[in-house]
């Protein structure tokens, strides 16, 4: 931040906490937007339930604790603003057209903490010794564990409050911090009940999306896709047959992706929350012209990493003019 406000540095794509304030004063710092939530949204921020443990294996527990978090809470607490609630769905802005408002309406969730206490006890969860937590259906103690790496502070934050929601509903979770490897490592094992994720990026098709929801078989070391360890054959059917539909015929892949829709709200696999910004902060001392959803500007990503170069970021260095100029 320092740097970019002493012109030593042109663009920053990392988060920087607070920027909302700076591109409101006189400091010559530009976002895509210039207002809430000033970045494009790069990634979807999943709740990812390990499925194969208990009550997570329930998808009335996992929609129960989809309606528990208050997602709200952590776009304004945690990142004032910075970054947009997920639809929940989780399928990214750019992909609105894939969206079925029907599916959604029928088999949607929001945030309601009343609502999610109800969803349990319906389900057989209750809280039999007054604690104020419900009990799995068999009397056993329900403790989770929510994991996000060390370090990873909006995470962290956001993990924090995600327990405390699910706390008023009466779902017990407890945030733990591991360093990163040691996450990964527990990740891949399937060694967790809870995690947050962001793996899949912007593409020109929501079947990388599906792909990393639903894919199949499950491994013993589930590496890149699939950490919810969720078992559908059905799903992965139709996300093999989602790969063999042109990008064009917009009309074929919504066939699909409405059915994948289904089965993602019905079951709850994983739990769409925010979009994680496209950090960009650029310095206009020395060039001029970067994106920005405003008149005549490039509306490509001033982003360097992942594969955002290739998504915008080639062209977004072409279009730059001296600031001079």
């Amino acid at each position: 931040m320092g740097m970019l406000l002493q012109q030593g540095l042109d663009l920053s794509n990392n988060f920087l906490p607070g920027v909302a304030n700076l591109v409101k004063g006189n400091f010559g710092l530009t976002t895509y937007y210039n207002e809430p939530p000033y970045m494009l949204s790069a990634n979807t921020a999943w709740l990812v339930p390990n499925t194969t443990r208990k009550p997570m294996d329930d998808p009335a527990f996992r929609k129960a604790l989809a309606t528990s978090v208050d997602v709200k809470k952590i776009v304004e607490g945690v990142y004032g603003n910075l970054v947009k609630a997920a639809s929940p769905t989780g399928l990214l802005p750019q992909w609105e057209a894939f969206v079925d408002q029907d599916v959604v309406a029928k088999s949607g969730f929001t945030f309601d903490a009343g609502k999610a206490k109800q969803m349990l006890a319906d389900a057989g969860y209750k809280d039999g010794d007054g604690d104020g937590y419900v009990e799995n259906k068999d009397g056993s103690k329900i403790s989770l564990t929510i994991i996000v790496p060390s370090g990873w502070t909006d995470w962290m934050e956001a993990a924090r409050s995600i327990a405390a929601s699910a706390k008023s509903a009466g779902i017990q979770i407890t945030p733990e911090f591991p360093d990163f490897n040691a996450l990964v490592e527990q990740r891949a094992k399937g060694d967790f009940d809870l995690l947050i994720n962001n793996e899949r990026q912007l593409s020109n098709s929501p079947y990388t999306y599906y792909e990393y929801l639903f894919q199949l078989p499950v491994q013993k070391q589930q590496n890149t896709v699939n950490f919810a360890r969720y078992e559908n054959k059905k799903a992965w059917d139709l996300v093999q047959q989602l790969d063999q539909v042109k990008t064009d015929d917009v009309a074929g892949m919504q066939k699909i992706t409405s059915q994948l829709q289904e089965i993602h709200l019905t079951d709850m696999p994983v739990i769409p929350l925010w979009y994680n910004g496209l950090w960009a902060q650029s310095s206009t001392s020395v060039w001029k012209n970067w994106p920005s959803s405003q008149g005549s500007a490039p509306k490509t990503g001033a982003v360097m990493w992942r594969n955002w170069l290739e998504l915008g970021g080639f062209e977004t260095l072409t279009q730059l003019q001296p600031a001079g100029s």
